[in-house]
């Protein structure tokens, strides 16, 4: 193997092949740029094909390479054999050392002989009977787990995913320990937020799609929703690595990155595990996403507030509108109604229909930050405004808007939910801060 990788290499530097040393004088066959054959009855020395297929039915006395082509042997290959993409070995085929396919699929026939190793690195392989895919869906995938304790490259997946979280929690400490904060403090409340976060995925991206404007937005919404997986498997990992440390009575896991490694560590070997193993690893990753949700959301209320005690004393006064009682399900629901029958009505006149649910978006973003309210909505004489009583800008309508999504995913359980709640508020009121209330005259 050693003079075929040298062979290889000074064939990429020079352009030219220096054949192994043999006993006999039996000149080589390089071809470059077209296939090459050796027929029944012919021998040569080492045979070296470049950007062509070969074709052995003779004798190669030394070593067989093939790169960029198809190898096909049906005869004798004293040394090795090495092909840069498909190879086939027929019945009389017969290589007296090793034999190495990469990139490319095998196709042996049973009466083929191999003297010494055989390696194929094959994408092509992978999906068949008895390659690693195929392995792995019968010893982790039936088994409900997603590591194969088997599989040396399934482990191998897991350190490099437990280095990544390691990294991302020496890189990033701040966020991730604030979810790892979020989920110790509500993990129930992660739990839901993470299962509606994954689930709406799927429609915001579709949203976006609709609305044609927020296609350019989809990568955006990728790599952060990836950035929030990672951040918040972390803290978990992070939690998980402690609460070990506890049980240890060890104080080396209290830095976040020695945490996370050893949270990565715990939670793999759970993964291994048939039937709890996939049960583990896709409870870590909703409980995960969901904290980043949460940590996020508490960054942004912080923010906020600050905002909110650094503005001048002239918008107090604004308080007095969140001090109006909440409005209730019934005329929320009587609201939303008319919003639908008015858009159909202008939509049909103004066109506006051809944006879908782009126009709706638009129509309702757009009402709710500049009058407070929707036509719906000053029908039955509520307005929505944030939980100080400040009035609705661009940015928090827009989250409201988007949040309602995920409020309609459930069955509509998030709009239901103002008909219980203490507050009468929906889900996507308490992600976004707001709170819809009766107007003055409603309460006489």
């Amino acid at each position: 193997m050693k003079r075929i990788a040298a062979a290889i290499l000074f064939l990429a530097a020079s352009g030219a092949w220096a054949g192994v040393e043999r006993d006999t004088e039996t000149p080589d066959l390089v071809s470059i740029g077209h296939g090459a054959q050796v027929l029944e009855g012919e021998t040569v020395g080492d045979m070296v094909v470049v950007g062509g297929s070969a074709t052995v039915r003779g004798t190669v006395e030394g070593d067989l390479v093939v790169i960029g082509g198809a190898a096909d042997l049906d005869g004798t290959v004293v040394g090795d054999m090495v092909a840069l993409g498909a190879a086939r070995l027929g019945p009389k085929a017969s290589v007296g050392k090793d034999l190495v396919v990469l990139g490319g699929a095998l196709d042996m026939d049973p009466g083929a002989k191999v003297a010494k190793a055989r390696t194929v690195i094959s994408p092509g392989s992978i999906g068949r009977p008895g390659g690693g895919a195929w392995e792995w869906a019968k010893s982790g995938l039936l088994r409900a787990r997603p590591i194969a304790p088997a599989l040396w490259w399934s482990w191998v997946l897991a350190a490099a995913f437990g280095l990544l979280y390691a990294l991302v929690a020496a890189g990033a400490p701040a966020p991730v320990e604030a979810c790892a904060q979020a989920l110790q403090g509500r993990p129930f409340t992660a739990l839901l937020a993470g299962v509606l976060g994954l689930t709406g995925l799927a429609p915001f991206a579709f949203l976006l799609v609709a609305s044609v404007i927020g296609i350019a937005a989809l990568p955006l919404v990728f790599f952060a929703a990836l950035a929030m997986i990672f951040a918040g498997k972390a803290g978990v990992c992070v939690l998980i690595g402690r609460w070990s440390g506890g049980l240890l009575k060890t104080a080396a896991f209290e830095k976040t990155a020695a945490a996370a490694a050893a949270g990565a560590a715990l939670l793999f070997l759970c993964c291994a595990v048939p039937i709890a193993g996939l049960g583990v690893w896709a409870l870590t990753t909703v409980l995960g996403f969901g904290a980043a949700l949460l940590a996020g959301v508490d960054s942004l209320q912080r923010e906020r507030g600050a905002l909110a005690e650094s503005a001048p004393a002239a918008e107090a006064p604004a308080d007095a509108t969140a001090a109006q009682p909440p409005a209730g399900f019934w005329l929320r629901l009587g609201a939303t109604v008319i919003d639908g029958l008015a858009f159909l009505l202008i939509g049909g006149l103004t066109h506006l229909l051809v944006l879908g649910l782009g126009g709706w978006a638009l129509y309702q973003v757009g009402m709710w930050a500049w009058k407070g309210t929707t036509l719906g909505g000053m029908a039955m004489g509520i307005r929505g405004v944030r939980v100080d009583g400040r009035p609705m800008d661009v940015p928090v309508a827009l989250v409201r808007h988007l949040a309602s999504w995920l409020s309609a995913l459930p069955m509509f359980l998030g709009f239901f939910w103002a008909g219980w709640d203490p507050e009468k508020r929906s889900w996507h009121d308490k992600i976004a801060g707001t709170v819809v209330v009766l107007e003055p005259r409603r309460r006489a």
